[in-house]
């Protein structure tokens, strides 16, 4: 069985559980438990309030985890090989649910976190929330560097990977829990049916589950499409989803998080003049901080997934598909911030139905456009290309329903962006695309003499390290030309 079919089934197994910690964890957390558990003023309200959510958590996700065990498994298994018709489906299928049944406790520990993390965010305590991804990764780089150096057989690798998830999950609720009992929070059971709040928080929690459950259920469906393209599309769209992340989690994130409650606090005001001004401005925050990502991704798609995943089994065929597939997901690398933006202007107006039918259709256009492109171009990259178009649909129905409200016109606005950040960018661009195109036979005889594995992979990085440098320098004498806002406060503030 080839190493890209194993690397598939893993991460099939390992999605759901993830799915699950988006559905669960962090549509809870966001809607329901922050909300509720600042409102409380006495630290006795907030200890019991946690616990009735850990200790509901634990029950309903402790008999989700048993139900996919003895039930579940194979049923997630058969499906997503259902469009698959090769001979080792059958193997494949068996893998997958042992893997499903392996790694889905994890949902149980990471959602506990989630909690915890809640809890310790409203007292200021972000150091812990912030160290528990270093800490999760810490765990699972420490256990493979355990099984290359023959510190543990290497009998099943994925098998021992799925064991470092476990462990990774277990470590970081621990840490939390260390850091609650240091406050003085203690655990106990509770009388489930002593107080309003614990019924508010699962009626509050309800609505934005459905939303994110078919934004989920999205991402679940495209799958078994996948799976049908090619081996190995699985772990390339995984592969790609990270990268594409990296961005949205440093940027996009910041940006829809730091605007979230200032939206809520003028609608309070009903100030939607100021609500109108904060939107903008966040959006224009966006292609300040993403037009130079897309533009060095644009350019060096090929030699960052060299970089980053040329090793071992992962050879020069793979390179060029994850590329091609990687070089798509691109384009929606400035649609899907944005859009984050709106749908917190929506939830700030308290209104879950537009983003609830937003993501509906959503669901229907990329599984649509999903399986039209693979029926015709069986290629992995048609999956990326269906996801790119579905976030501009995103983007333009959010904006049509948004100018309802607040009577402003966002296409307009968005388009007035587009082109001032296409005018800012333009000169630099052709600058660094000339600078590239003199500078490539020099990086050519370069990796023609290297003949060492981290020698060659120097040499790529040093030349993406150049390219960027020199690009963001001449993107950065632009702004200034061009007298940008957004970035002249961010000086002024700094």
């Amino acid at each position: 069985m080839g190493v890209s079919a194993l690397a598939d089934s893993f991460y099939l197994a390992f999605k759901i559980p993830n799915l699950l910690r988006r559905f669960f964890a962090e549509g809870a957390m966001n809607s329901a438990f922050i909300p509720i558990f600042n409102s409380l003023t006495s630290k006795a309200e907030k200890n019991d309030f946690l616990n009735f959510v850990f200790f509901s958590f634990l029950v309903i996700l402790t008999l989700l985890t048993a139900l996919v065990y003895f039930l579940g498994a194979d049923l997630l298994s058969d499906f997503f090989f259902i469009l698959d018709p090769k001979e080792n489906s059958d193997f494949l299928k068996q893998r997958t649910s042992f893997l499903i049944k392996l790694l889905f406790p994890y949902i149980v520990f990471i959602s506990l976190t989630s909690i915890c993390h809640g809890a310790l965010n409203s007292f200021h305590q972000f150091k812990v929330t912030a160290f528990a991804p270093i800490m999760f990764n810490v765990v699972i780089i420490v256990g493979v560097l355990f099984i290359l150096v023959g510190i543990i057989a290497n009998e099943d690798f994925t098998t021992l990977l799925a064991y470092f998830i476990l462990l990774a999950g277990v470590v970081n609720l621990l840490h939390a829990l260390f850091y609650l009992f240091k406050l003085r929070f203690r655990l106990r059971i509770p009388n489930f049916f002593q107080r309003k709040e614990f019924f508010a928080f699962y009626r509050l929690m309800l609505p934005v589950l459905l939303s994110s459950g078919i934004y989920q259920l999205n991402i679940f469906l495209i799958d078994p499409i996948a799976v049908s393209l090619s081996v190995g599309s699985v772990a390339i769209l995984f592969y790609c989803n990270r990268l594409l992340e990296l961005p949205l989690g440093i940027f996009g994130v910041s940006i829809t998080t730091a605007s979230m409650p200032t939206l809520a606090r003028l609608f309070k005001r009903h100030d939607f003049l100021k609500m109108k001004h904060l939107i903008l401005r966040s959006i224009n925050l966006v292609f300040l901080l993403f037009v130079p990502v897309i533009v060095i991704f644009f350019h060096y798609h090929l030699e960052i997934i060299s970089i980053i995943f040329e090793w071992g089994f992962f050879a020069e065929k793979q390179i060029q598909e994850t590329s091609r597939v990687f070089y798509y997901y691109i384009f929606s690398l400035l649609p899907i911030p944005i859009y984050r933006i709106l749908l917190n202007a929506f939830y700030a107006f308290q209104n879950a139905k537009v983003p609830l039918y937003a993501t509906f259709f959503a669901l229907i256009v990329n599984l649509s456009l999903a399986l039209s492109l693979a029926y015709f171009i069986q290629q992995t990259y048609v999956i990326a290309l269906a996801s790119a178009i579905t976030s501009y649909f995103l983007l333009f129905y959010l904006m049509f329903y948004l100018r309802k409200k607040l009577k402003l016109n966002f296409f307009h606005e968005t388009m007035i962006f587009f082109f001032k950040w296409s005018g800012i960018v333009a000169i630099p661009w052709a600058i660094s695309f000339s600078f590239k195109t003199l500078m490539q036979p020099f990086w050519t005889v370069l990796n023609q003499q290297a003949t060492n594995f981290w020698v060659a992979k120097i040499i790529k990085l040093a030349e993406l390290s150049v390219f960027s440098a020199f690009f963001v320098g001449l993107f950065g004498l632009s702004l200034l030309v061009f007298q940008e806002k957004e970035t002249l406060i961010l000086f002024k503030k700094n």
